[in-house]
């Protein structure tokens, strides 16, 4: 293999390298490569041809190459505008239930809404504009009850709360069983921002209705706000219930 010989003031006519320690010398360089590149040339008796500099732009490329494939296993880009990089092992995101809760977000006010999303399943998760607006309009509120989740799969609330959570943030669910006289069961469900409220899930229940006066009864659940001791912090109970347009004042006046 050729070796490149220094010649330069600073080295004078010293000992002959290989092309490993001149490759060494270069990746050492920072961006602005023009002055030192200039240096080099000076102290550098560079060879016009041969099997070195090919070599040498092979190795380059080489290098170039691998550390673009190790970024990329590590890291994937979420999106274009606020453009931001992800370590793909999950280090620095969060699925919901896999860690602990996020930082405590201070606030005097816990927004509460309820929202029938109406036949809330596997055809209104297909509709990319649809689903981004629900997302948006959970992600103003604390907590929101929602009713009607139709369908026979159980990943309806998991993926609707992973694109909830797609901008960073930190929501959560609960859900309840299957409900209904008819074949068309429906399920109540409760999104809440980890960062302002938690929930009692061993004290989450659906009432007991033996006389059969509601259609589908209702899913309770106690909440509570984060931050202050438990015995200081304001507690709430959210009862969320979907009515039967056609029985509404018998299932009003049994409730």
């Amino acid at each position: 293999m050729e070796a490149w010989r220094f010649a330069g003031p600073v080295w004078g006519n010293g000992p002959e390298i290989g092309p490993w320690e001149i490759l060494g010398e270069l990746l050492k360089f920072p961006p602005r490569l023009g002055e030192r590149t200039r240096r080099l040339d000076a102290m550098c008796i560079w060879p016009k041809e041969g099997r070195v500099q090919k070599t040498v732009a092979v190795l380059l490329l080489a290098g170039l190459a691998f550390a673009g494939w190790q970024f990329f296993l590590k890291y994937r880009i979420d999106g274009l505008e606020g453009l931001k990089f992800q370590p793909r092992d999950g280090s620095a995101g969060v699925a919901s239930g896999d860690v602990g809760p996020p930082p405590v977000t201070p606030g005097s006010t816990v927004r509460i809404a309820s929202f029938n999303i109406q036949v809330f399943g596997e055809s209104k998760l297909q509709k990319p504009q649809a689903m981004s607006v629900l997302a948006e309009t959970v992600r103003r509120f604390d907590v929101v009850a929602i009713q009607e989740v139709r369908a026979k799969s159980d990943d309806i609330l998991p993926r609707f709360v992973a694109q909830i959570n797609a901008t960073g943030r930190r929501y959560d669910y609960v859900i309840g069983p299957r409900l209904g006289r008819t074949s068309s069961k429906e399920q109540y469900a409760i999104v809440f921002d980890t960062a302002t409220i938690e929930v009692d899930r061993s004290s989450m229940y659906t009432v007991d209705d033996p006389d059969d006066l509601l259609h589908r009864e209702p899913f309770v659940a106690p909440f509570r706000v984060r931050g202050p001791p438990p015995t200081e912090a304001f507690t709430f109970t959210l009862v969320d219930i979907h009515t039967d347009p056609d029985e509404t004042k018998t299932e009003l006046d049994a409730l």
